[in-house]
């Protein structure tokens, strides 16, 4: 067995390594987690892990090794995890993309495979062989765990511990063309029973993201590798029952879909969708919105997922030029929201040079109020130094009635040393029929990690600034915001860290006068068992211009309003059989008060069976009204396999007195080739004290099958 002595030095910034060769062979080997084929005799071995957590440097207390090999056509990563406990091995999840497999013994290999030390590739498993992977950009400031790609990975529990073998195809990277390429490679393992986080290479703690801080990973050397398979042709068929006892409409459909994609290069993709379906995608989670300004609901769909991070643009969940889900959603003028059908898209995304490229078309069919409508976003990075950028972007939506709407913008990002960094942007947006447009900017000081960490931003908002395929919580605002962080790390037998954290906003009106601000302490306190302790001060200012709907017919009224609020939470280690977390806020409201209390329990049974339950409950005084939300949340997950599980999703809230239940079966017969049924159930309750489930007002039977050629 070839043994590789790998030593790294750190010395961060511009310092070039010369990368490791990884053994190519032509005898590939078996994946059943069991490392005995003669492949890996001739792999590459990595075994200098070191902690990251509890004790930053410190050795592990149980050995990892990692062997690598290659073919042409793949990558072949196996580990062999010891454990001199392996009757405490903890691993409970089986189901693929199930992101609680960090409350599992873990193993994950992150591969910057652009070597641009900034974007990636995240695959992990579990001793039970599960597969779960996302995409990363920005060294994992955006992580999309939406994202699946075409890998294999099985694993075994023994006597020594446990072992996996996996498999990743070329195909599923991105990589820049040539006979040799350099890809960066960090490598993870968790220790759940000792709460050790290790890896190789070391990651220090100012690196915020672990894994994804590619800008440092190990970097390998490959040759003549291929993406080899250029096209991806994936028909489904679906078939549907859809009554809907409001509309006293009943239909029933069977249609055919189609996605296609086509390997440009090894590092350029185009994706093309014809008819497009997401029933297979989980329901949202319930929210009550008990501000005047628009709430975030993530993307779940698959076709917008990959590469999003590219597409970023402005503040996540506060202005966004491009938010996906202005695609193919709606809602009625009761709020309730519904799909409009996709007829077609088209995506382009990868790498030309020193270029990130992104492009995107759509165009959506008319449904209800809502006419046909096109969707198109151009979206260019240029690197101009390691880890920094510069870009440009571009939407514009074209309805088939009304009126259209284009943004542009600029932005950048520059890492002035390994962990602090400037970044701005503008945008300006212009529609016809006589809108004047307005224009966005921003500029941020910033430094992110596990160690001191700060923030400090200035945005401007004009107040007919518009992305209609965008994300805008407000306008016509000027944001001032500031944020410190202080990590003191403790040599204790209890006690882990104490992180103390002071949060500043101040938003001000195109007159300078302030319309709201806040100022938040909060202190975490993390014991070395896993379990964490926060607690929050927060004072407020709010100027309400006029009054707003706050809760069914109950409005909160125009003026000034002063507000001190508090809170306590305390969330359990994860890595239990049982594990949770409990809070409770309360204090000023509006003129009033509140108090909320929140809990989740998770339950793991066993390797097959887990239980989650969420709830949360406001209590609310006003001067003149009193009220309570509710929001509950049921999730029942049964895994017979890693390739088969039933999935159910209950959930209620009472603003909208709605009680859903979706359900969903996924059989992967192999990667690529997939069953669903999926089952959705509405009711509405708002007689919810003598209802027993008679007044249902949706429900639908979708049953989807896609084949990957």
């Amino acid at each position: 067995m070839v043994r590789a002595v790998l030593c790294l030095i750190f010395t961060f910034g511009l310092t070039a390594q010369n990368p490791t060769e990884i053994p190519g062979v032509q005898q590939i080997p078996k994946l059943d987690g069991i490392l005995d084929d003669e492949a890996w005799q001739q792999a590459l071995v990595i075994d200098d892990f070191v902690q990251r957590l509890p004790h930053e440097g410190k050795t592990p207390s149980e050995k990892t090794e990692v062997f690598l090999i290659y073919t042409s056509t793949d990558l072949f990563v196996g580990v062999k995890c010891h454990d001199h406990q392996p009757d405490q091995i903890a691993a409970t999840v089986m189901q693929r993309d199930n992101f609680d497999l960090t409350q599992n013994e873990q193993f994950v290999i992150a591969i910057d495979s652009y070597n641009d030390g900034r974007s990636g590739f995240w695959f992990s498993t579990n001793p039970l062989g599960v597969r779960v992977d996302a995409q990363f950009h920005n060294e994992g400031d955006v992580f999309i765990v939406e994202w699946d790609g075409i890998w294999d990975a099985q694993a075994r529990i023994d006597h020594e511990g446990w072992s996996a073998e996996l498999r990743i195809p070329f195909s599923t990277l991105r990589f820049k063309p040539g006979a040799e390429n350099i890809m960066g490679i960090n490598l993870f393992r968790r220790l759940i029973r000792t709460n050790e986080q290790i890896f190789s290479p070391k990651i220090p703690l100012q690196y915020a993201n672990g894994t994804p801080n590619v800008s440092i990973a190990r970097k390998f050397l490959f040759r003549n590798i291929v993406g080899n398979k250029r096209w991806f042709f994936k028909p489904t068929a679906i078939t549907s029952q859809e009554k809907d006892y409001m509309r006293r409409d009943s239909k029933g459909s069977a249609d055919l879909g189609l996605d296609l994609t086509y390997a440009l290069s090894d590092n350029m993709v185009a994706t093309v969708t014809y008819n497009t379906d997401f029933s297979q995608v989980e329901a949202d989670d319930r929210q009550i919105n008990l501000s005047r300004f628009n709430i975030f609901i993530p993307e779940k769909r698959d076709f917008f997922i990959e590469n999003s991070a590219l597409f970023a643009f402005g503040l996540t969940q506060e202005v966004e030029v491009f938010f996906s889900r202005r695609i193919g959603l709606a809602a009625d003028s009761s709020g309730q929201s519904f799909t409009v059908p996709i007829f077609a898209g088209g995506k382009m995304t990868g790498k030309i040079g020193r270029f990130d490229v992104g492009l995107l078309n759509v165009q959506t069919q008319d449904r209800r109020n809502v006419p046909d409508q096109n969707f198109s976003v151009v979206r260019m990075k240029y690197e101009i130094l390691p880890r920094s950028y510069v870009g440009l972007i571009g939407t514009h939506k074209n309805p088939g009635e009304g009126r259209s709407n284009s943004v542009i913008g600029i932005d950048g990002n520059v890492f002035l040393n390994e962990t602090v960094a400037v970044s701005a942007f503008a945008a300006t947006s212009k529609s016809n029929a006589g809108d004047p447009g307005a224009s966005i900017y921003n500029a941020a000081l910033y430094r992110g990690g596990e160690r001191e960490a700060f923030n400090f931003s200035v945005t401007q908002i004009g107040k007919h600034f518009d992305p209609q395929i965008g994300f805008l919580v407000r306008s016509d605002v000027r944001k001032w915001y500031g944020d410190v962080k202080w990590p003191m790390y403790l040599q204790h037998p209890v006690l882990r860290r104490y992180v103390p954290e002071f949060e500043t906003t101040y938003y001000e009106n195109p007159h300078n006068r302030i319309e709201n601000y806040f100022h938040r302490f909060n202190f975490t306190t993390e014991l070395v068992t896993d379990d964490i302790l926060s607690v929050f001060v927060k004072r407020n200012f709010e100027y309400v211009p006029a009054a707003f709907p706050i809760f069914r017919s109950i409005e909160i009224e125009n003026g000034k309003y002063h507000e001190t609020t508090g809170g306590i939470s305390l969330a359990s280690k994860p890595g239990r059989r049982l594990s949770g977390t409990l809070s409770v806020n309360g204090g000023g409201f509006y003129g009033g008060s509140f108090y909320e209390i929140g809990s989740s329990v998770l339950w793991k049974w066993n390797y097959h069976l887990t239980l989650a339950q969420d709830y949360t409950t406001t209590r609310i005084k006003l001067s003149d009204d009193e009220f309570r939300t509710h929001i509950a949340q049921t999730r029942i997950n049964y895994a017979f396999n890693t390739r088969f599980f039933i999935a159910s999703l209950i959930q209620y809230d009472n603003a909208s007195n709605e009680l859903g239940f979706n359900i969903r079966v996924n059989y992967l017969l192999e990667e690529g080739r997939e069953l669903f049924v999926v089952y959705n159930h509405l009711f509405d309750q708002h007689d919810v004290k003598n209802a027993y489930l008679k007044e249902p007002v949706n429900r639908s039977l979708i049953l989807k099958f896609s084949y990957l050629f």
